[in-house]
């Protein structure tokens, strides 16, 4: 159930909008759970004897069946997206001194009392794991005083990575999700604030960093990015297994 859970979690952070009026609930063993807003399932929920719903409630005596029908049809697309393989596709201050680089990475919270089904649902915990692993790569592509992790952008916002040596200045955000065109939707618009607005450290290259492989529709989209705009947008995966960071397309 867990890769179903991280899609159905990876949906749901995309397009809860599309269920306004419905809710969520659990049963576990101390029972019923109150209703609340549609989220992701948290790791805590990822136990057995536990099960969730997301929908309406009728009387047994007193149901619409349309009703019951035509909400089945608005949650067939989740229900395909969950059981399928494919991306998602939804319709749908003045203390502030800007950019100042500053190498090193930053401590946060880890994995390591968390079972891997938890850490795999905690988009946090693998963000982190994810962040130290490209800081400690590119630490050996350029030397620990050219690396920096979590570097003020201006406006309360900080850059997952950043290189900065000579003249080149290379700002990374990196997401996780089982869907790349999510990943890049929500990048693409932060790499963008983090070297444009309001800002004069512009950087020369700006770089999505996910688990995904790339796709031939994805490497299309950037290079027409590049190509029409002139915006220095890429994409590379980090591979576990070697420790790199695949070809920047």
């Amino acid at each position: 159930m867990l890769p179903k859970i991280e899609r159905f979690n990876d949906y749901v952070r995309e397009a809860a909008w599309a269920f306004p009026d419905m809710k969520m609930w659990h049963f576990d063993p101390q029972g019923r759970s109150e209703d609340y807003a549609i989220r992701a399932v948290p790791p805590e929920l990822f136990k057995p004897h536990t099960f969730i719903f997301m929908g309406k409630q009728q009387t047994a005596d007193n149901s619409d069946i349309d009703l019951i029908l035509r909400d089945f049809d608005r949650l067939l697309p989740l229900y395909e997206f969950v059981e399928g393989e494919d991306s998602i596709r939804v319709v749908p201050s003045n203390i502030d001194h800007g950019f100042v680089f500053q190498p090193g990475c930053s401590v946060k919270k880890s994995a390591t009392t968390m079972t891997m089904a938890e850490r795999r649902l905690d988009v946090t915990l693998r963000h982190n794991d994810l962040q130290y692993a490209v800081h400690a790569y590119l630490v050996r592509l350029y030397g620990q005083e050219h690396v920096g992790t979590e570097n003020r952008a201006g406006g309360g916002r900080r850059i997952d990575v950043v290189v900065e040596a000579g003249d080149e200045r290379i700002f990374y955000e990196i997401k996780i999700s089982t869907s790349l065109q999510s990943c890049i939707r929500e990048a693409v618009a932060q790499l963008l604030e983090y070297s444009y607005w309001a800002s004069t450290r512009q950087a020369t290259k700006l770089v999505l960093v996910t688990e995904n492989e790339s796709t031939h529709e994805a490497k299309e989209y950037l290079r027409l990015l590049r190509e029409k705009f002139g915006l220095p947008l890429y994409h590379q995966r980090y591979d576990p297994g070697t420790g790199t960071l695949s070809e920047a397309w």
